[in-house]
C-alpha cells in the first residue's frame, strides 16, 4: 500500500488473490489527474476506488463456457482457482463505475474458456460500458487523452 513514482506516473501496488502465488494489481495516477487500475492474474479485485477514469481488468474465463467444456470431456480446471471469471469482472466494473469512467479494457482472456464477442456483449449489457478486448494488435495510450 505504498505509492511509487515511475516516470510521470504514481503507482500503488494492491495485493490481489491468485491461488498459488502472490500477485498485485496496480492503482495508477497520471500527471493530468486521470486515475485507473491495472488488474490481471487475479481471482478478484476486492478494492473500492472512487473516481476512476479507466479500468484495465482481467476477464479470463466464463463459468458457463468451462462447464460446457467439462461436459464435452475437456480439462478446464486451471481457470477455476487463479483467474477472474466474467461474472466477477462485471461485478468489479459495476462496483467501480462512476461518471468519470470512460474506458474499460478486458485483459488475459483464456484461449479456450472465453469468447470475445460474448464477453463484450455481456459487459456492455450489464454495465453500460463498451469494453475493448486486449489483443496483440491493440495499442492503448494511457495519457490525458485516454
Amino acid at each position: 500500500m505504498k505509492r511509487y513514482t515511475v516516470g510521470a506516473f504514481k503507482v500503488m501496488p494492491l495485493k490481489v488473490p491468485h491461488g498459488d502465488c502472490e500477485c498485485f494489481a496496480y492503482y495508477l495516477e497520471l500527471p493530468d489527474g486521470q486515475k485507473g487500475i491495472f488488474a490481471t492474474d487475479c481471482e478478484c479485485f476486492p478494492y473500492s476506488i472512487k473516481g476512476l477514469n479507466f479500468i484495465l481488468i482481467e476477464a479470463n474465463n466464463s463459468q458457463e463456457l468451462i462447464i460446457d467444456r467439462l461436459c464435452d470431456g475437456h480439462d478446464a480446471r486451471s481457470s477455476f482457482n487463479s483467474h477472474m471469471e466474467l461474472n466477477e469482472t462485471i461485478s468489479v466494473i459495476n462496483r467501480l463505475k462512476n461518471p468519470e469512467l470512460n474506458q474499460v479494457v478486458l485483459l488475459h482472456l483464456s484461449d479456450e474458456n472465453s469468447d470475445e464477442r460474448m464477453f463484450k456483449e455481456r459487459v456492455f449489457t450489464e454495465t453500460g460500458i463498451r469494453p475493448l478486448i486486449a489483443e496483440s494488435s491493440l495499442n492503448v495510450l494511457i495519457d490525458s487523452d485516454f
